[in-house]
């Protein structure tokens, strides 16, 4: 007959330890975690993390880590799709408002913000696109706006020679009254005749504006040259640069701000649905890959100036204080120990702890 063995009191100890064995554990673990989240550790883990994340890259190239088909869907999630939270156009709004009624605004001159040499920088570089000057000029002119100003200018100018020329004419003995006979009789035979030669004026005008506007063409050509413009701008500057921003804001009220906000956000709103749009981000982000997708990350993230050293101290910078107060407020040892103690009450560790 064989004898049941009875449990030891050592192993009915441990069985009834093991779940508090488990919870000590548990808090321990969690105090050791929260023990890095110190100002110190919270530098000291990101620095190490960091480092060892740019040792990783090294060697592994773009196209391992992403591809043009899930940026260009990020782009369309989130730039084309993307709703326009109202809050977020209402906060530029005030903010445009702020910075017009803004106090650095009366203390602040355009120089200070524009130095001379970026000015004659840009002064010099658009007086030497001649093609885009001679475009801009011959676009003006062939404008039938323009036209319509040069034969108004032009009806103008004989109109005003024929009246100073009836003025004369006036002062003379015995002319006058003859010509003012000739007048009342053509209103009477036809009274529609005298806004028809008006009209007929205005005709032949018209048709003589080409020739007008190829002069003043030309002429435009000549005046605005290199030089030219930047002796214009030199004055504009001379004129300009010492204005506050205050007043150069003075003709543009927070009313007016908000509407070029709303216009912009408007234009947006269509121009990021357009084919055009469209077309150009996605052969801008291929472009991207074919040049870059080759490349080892750690030389992608020197060539466009990323170290390691820049990325440590901006996480360190903003996540410092949000940590500090998550740990303040009891919510970073509360997420610890809820995403550890999940492991601690699982089987595995039931089992190691017998």
């Amino acid at each position: 007959m064989t004898t049941k063995k009875k449990n030891s009191p050592k192993a009915a100890s441990g069985a009834k330890q093991s779940p508090d064995l488990a919870a000590q554990l548990l808090d321990a673990h969690v105090q050791f975690e929260m023990r890095r989240f110190t100002p110190k550790g919270i530098e000291k883990t990101v620095r190490e993390e960091v480092e060892a994340a740019f040792q990783w890259l090294e060697g592994i190239r773009l196209k391992e880590l992403a591809s043009a088909d899930r940026v260009l869907g990020v782009i369309k999630r989130n730039v084309v799709e993307l709703p326009v939270a109202g809050g977020l156009t209402e906060l530029i709004g005030e903010m445009s408002r702020m910075v017009i009624a803004s106090k650095h605004s009366a203390e602040t001159t355009l120089d200070e913000i524009i130095p001379r040499k970026s000015f004659d920088a840009i002064v010099d570089k658009a007086s030497s696109l001649d093609r885009v000057r001679m475009a801009a000029i011959k676009r003006t002119v062939r404008n039938p706006a323009y036209s319509r100003l040069i034969a108004d200018a032009i009806y103008t100018v004989a109109k005003e020679f024929v009246l100073q020329q009836n003025l004369f004419v006036q002062k003379m003995p015995g002319l006058s009254s003859l010509i003012k006979m000739g007048q009342g009789a053509v209103r009477m035979a036809a009274p529609s005749l005298e806004p028809a030669i008006d009209a007929q004026i205005k005709e032949r005008i018209e048709a003589q504006v080409e020739t007008a506007i190829h002069d003043s063409e030309e002429f435009l050509m000549g005046f605005l040259d290199g030089d030219r413009i930047a002796g214009i701008s030199d004055g504009t500057w001379n004129h300009i640069a010492g204005l506050t921003l205050e007043e150069h804001y003075s003709n543009i009220d927070a009313d007016d701000m908000e509407d070029f906000i709303v216009i912009g956000y408007e234009f947006w709103m269509e121009f990021r649905k357009t084919e055009y749009f469209k077309k150009t981000y996605t052969e801008l982000v291929h472009y991207f890959f074919e040049k870059y997708g080759d490349k080892e990350m750690d030389v992608l993230l020197e060539d466009v100036g990323v170290t390691s050293d820049m990325v440590i101290l901006e996480i360190v910078e903003f996540l410092a204080p949000i940590l500090a107060k998550a740990k303040a407020s009891g919510y970073l040892e509360k997420r610890i120990r809820q995403r550890l103690q999940s492991f601690y009450q699982s089987k595995a560790a039931k089992d190691l702890l017998g």
